[in-house]
């Protein structure tokens, strides 16, 4: 089927109470014989419900068997992204990523890299989504995600959302990811040092990295005035100092102080 992504990520920006009441349904005639609300032929409108979500998800839970969960996960094509920037059916898809079989997830995939694996990447709901595929899939199958990712690490790992789906990676992808994680960390070092969000990816890159690169990356550190300083200021930052501190021999210890 044609995919209907919307131009550009993300759609535009919807209240909770638009997106109920564009969805809002009358669910008298929906109870099964056992009282449970009926979801097929429903998904995608009970999705963007606060109530209407968790009966999708649980429906998700309670399937029969994959054939049943994929064909709920199914009401989802062509709504891929628009799910991924919604406060409610970002539950489902997560939902979905999570119980339905990998092969049947293809469409998923490919319809965030359709729109912008980046983009979704730094939505505050999006990167969730983002990374439940990362975690559960073949790394062949989200191949694509995480060439975009590694494509664009610095700016992603300064930003607040897609900086954890960077970790998330470096964490679940491939060896091949972590080393392009951490050639571009190291190629933006300083860049990355200076922006508090970027803290996990740093860390974890250095994790990679023997005692004597480690030691030239601070360096370099030392060479801007100022930022050992600001960097002291917040959190995430004054734990990159104190190892910078434990990593530098004697006399650029001091500098440093």
């Amino acid at each position: 089927p044609r995919l209907r992504v919307p131009t550009p990520f993300p759609p535009p920006a919807r209240s909770s109470a638009a997106w109920e009441s564009e969805s809002t349904v009358d669910t008298e005639d929906q109870l099964d014989t056992f009282g449970t609300i009926k979801v097929h032929g429903r998904v995608w409108t009970f999705s963007r419900q606060a109530h209407g979500c968790r009966w999708v998800q649980r429906a998700l839970d309670n399937a029969a068997d994959d054939e049943e969960r994929i064909a709920l996960a199914e009401e989802l094509r062509g709504h891929v992204v628009e799910a991924a920037a919604c406060p409610h059916a970002n539950h489902v898809l997560q939902k979905c990523i999570v119980t339905v079989p990998q092969q049947a997830l293809q469409f998923v995939v490919d319809e965030i890299a359709a729109a912008s694996v980046s983009e979704v990447a730094k939505h505050k709901y999006g990167c969730r989504v983002v990374q439940r595929l990362v975690e559960r899939c073949p790394k062949e199958q989200t191949r694509v995600i995480a060439d975009a990712i590694c494509a664009d690490v610095v700016a992603l790992s300064r930003h607040p959302y897609s900086t954890y789906v960077v970790s998330n990676l470096f964490e679940h992808g491939s060896l091949e990811d972590r080393l392009a994680i951490t050639r571009a960390v190291r190629g933006g070092f300083v860049t990355l040092c200076a922006e508090p969000n970027s803290a996990a990816v740093v860390s974890a890159s250095l994790d990679a990295l023997g005692a004597d690169e480690q030691r030239t990356l601070f360096e370099l550190l030392l060479e801007k005035p100022g930022l050992i300083c600001s960097m002291a200021c917040t959190k995430a930052g004054a734990a990159l100092v104190i190892r910078m501190l434990d990593a530098l021999l004697e006399p650029q210890r001091r500098d440093a102080l």
